[in-house]
């Protein structure tokens, strides 16, 4: 699965046009969206169909002035819109052939900064919404440093944490810009292979579950022939399928967490109670050395 981000600055002349049929065609480009297209509603249709003639489109006209924002998808794959505003489309992509699922964000950010505030808000809002991995890519038109406006411009590509857990491998390549002076940003978003089997990992905060003990004693006790080598090699393999399930399960990074937090507490309240003890001898001595007994009720 490869996405394209593009501010085109126009796709009505026709060598534009040929340059982004051979583009997405030698790329391999699954969904591509233009960034300030600038032609009118009535005119999208003909003029996509140019380049894209195997692709579904959907452009932010009824939103945005000549179609700020213009998306393009193949047919196999499945895209729903969910949010459409002036500077943003948010959809949800599906690709069975990839078996690529994520939320995705198009951005065209104004120059104004009241209008460019409205868009931070809806983003905001948006996240509450989002569950699964995420990617927001386009032109935000801010910079955080002046040394940034010197150079080629880009399209920017963010991921939540939880794009970062799943396709954290991918990066964003910046190619050349062609018949924009923008760059084309894209991003493989393809999963990670691994060739060899996965290593198995016997994670030291599973030994200390209640579960753990019962599992070795349970493979422990089995009956097995041959030497004694042999014997344990045959109750360590058993014992490796055993753990898998609660090893997967401690492995996350909630449960691990979640524990690291329990024996935090004990860890504070230990130490709360050593203070206590040797606030308490301190104050016994004190009594001691200077005489003072203020009865059995104290």
């Amino acid at each position: 699965m490869i996405i394209c981000s593009w501010n085109i600055r126009g796709i009505s002349k026709p060598y534009k046009q040929k340059e982004l049929m051979l583009f997405l065609k030698k790329s391999k480009i699954e969904l591509f969206w233009c960034l300030e297209t600038k032609v009118r509603e009535r005119k999208a249709k003909p003029i996509l169909m140019k380049f894209a003639r195997e692709c579904v489109y959907y452009c932010n006209h009824p939103h945005g002035e000549n179609g700020r924002i213009c998306l393009l998808w193949r047919k196999h794959d499945n895209v729903q819109i969910l949010h459409i505003y002036e500077q943003l489309i948010h959809c949800q992509l599906e690709s069975p052939i990839s078996n690529f699922s994520a939320d995705v964000t198009i951005v065209y950010a104004r120059n104004e900064l009241s209008k460019r505030e409205i868009l931070w808000q809806t983003l905001q809002n948006m996240s509450a919404s989002v569950h699964g991995p995420w990617i927001l890519s386009g032109d935000f038109n801010y910079v955080l440093f002046v040394n940034e406006r010197i150079g080629q411009p880009v399209t920017d590509v963010f991921g939540n944490l939880i794009w970062l857990q799943q396709y954290g491998h991918t990066e964003a390549d910046y190619m050349q810009p062609g018949v924009s002076d923008h760059s084309p940003t894209l991003v493989n978003c393809q999963q990670r292979i691994n060739f060899h089997p996965k290593t198995f990992r016997l994670y030291t905060i599973v030994m200390e579950q209640q579960g753990f003990k019962d599992i070795v004693r349970k493979v422990w006790r089995r009956a097995m022939n041959g030497d004694a080598m042999t014997i344990i090699w045959a109750r360590l393999k058993q014992l490796k399928v055993e753990m898998k399930d609660l090893n997967k399960v401690m492995a996350s990074y909630t449960t691990k967490l979640s524990i690291g937090w329990k024996t935090y507490k004990l860890i504070y309240l230990r130490i709360c109670s050593i203070k206590i003890y040797l606030i308490t001898r301190r104050l016994l001595y004190w009594i001691y050395k200077n005489g003072v007994w203020l009865g059995r009720g104290a």
